[in-house]
């Protein structure tokens, strides 16, 4: 996916209006992880989670831990510099990490990842899970805007699907998750959406139907049927949506498009 056009750490829709479409294609295409890691073992998800995150990303390393609770231990895998790494590579990555992940962004010494490496590794970091009951993740590019308010998103998603693999395997691949655990129900995956919440949606995002017709490509007609309720408003319109209001601090950016 390209990299959104940024201004002081926000995603500028008006100078990259494919971005917004990209991202939604990529949100869609993310819904079928669950299916797809479902019965895979803890290593082999460990590599694609790892893989989808870098090239959904485009970043320059990412780390993922995966706890193995019925086995007490953990599948780890790295990307770095453009493709997997060895096993000795993510385990020192692990390693290293562990001093520098002190919040949900931070950074460290590009350094310490090779004698290649200069300036300082932006990193963003999400547990799997309720207090990372199945491991941790971990984002890290060198450019200066990472991560800009899609890409956080993303990767909350990306995580999110791989937790909802995660509690959907046979108990013995997965740890115990208590009662009340609360259900995990991304926002950005909610596929419909009846004609009064979209209309609800953009009073909110202060678009009329025409401008949204044009935001997304389609006829004003279309978007008419969608508001009363003559035809189903589809998924990735409803994920379009749900980005939108997912990014409420820039909701000028995107009536700037218009």
């Amino acid at each position: 996916m390209g990299a959104p056009v940024c201004a002081g750490g926000r995603v500028n829709y008006r100078e990259s209006p494919t971005t917004v479409r990209r991202c939604v294609a990529d949100l869609v295409a993310l819904t079928a992880l669950p299916v797809l890691w479902a019965h895979q073992d803890a290593d082999s998800v460990a590599e694609d989670l790892t893989e989808v995150l870098a090239r959904t990303l485009r970043l320059d390393m990412a780390y993922i831990s995966i706890i193995r609770a019925s086995l007490g231990s953990t599948a780890e895998a790295a990307w770095i510099n453009r493709g997997l790494g060895s096993a000795a590579a993510a385990q020192y990555l692990g390693h290293t990490l562990v001093n520098y992940l002190r919040d949900d962004l931070t950074d460290m010494p590009g350094a310490l990842l090779g004698s290649a490496w200069t300036g300082r590794l932006r990193l963003m970091s999400r547990p799997l899970g309720v207090a990372g009951e199945f491991g941790m993740a971990v984002a890290g590019s060198q450019r200066s805007d990472f991560p800009t308010d899609l890409e956080r998103l993303q990767f909350r998603v990306i995580v999110n699907q791989a937790v909802i693999a995660f509690r959907s395997t046979a108990p013995r691949e997965r740890s115990a998750v208590k009662a009340n655990t609360p259900a995990l129900m991304p926002i950005a995956f909610e596929s419909c959406m009846s004609p009064v919440e979209l209309k609800t949606c953009l009073k909110q995002l202060g678009l009329s139907q025409q401008k949204f017709s044009r935001q997304v490509y389609v006829s004003g007609a279309a978007v008419k049927n969608w508001a009363q309720g003559r035809s189903k408003i589809p998924g990735p319109v409803v994920l379009l949506i749900r980005l939108m209001l997912e990014s409420q601090r820039v909701p000028s950016s995107f009536n700037r498009l218009l």
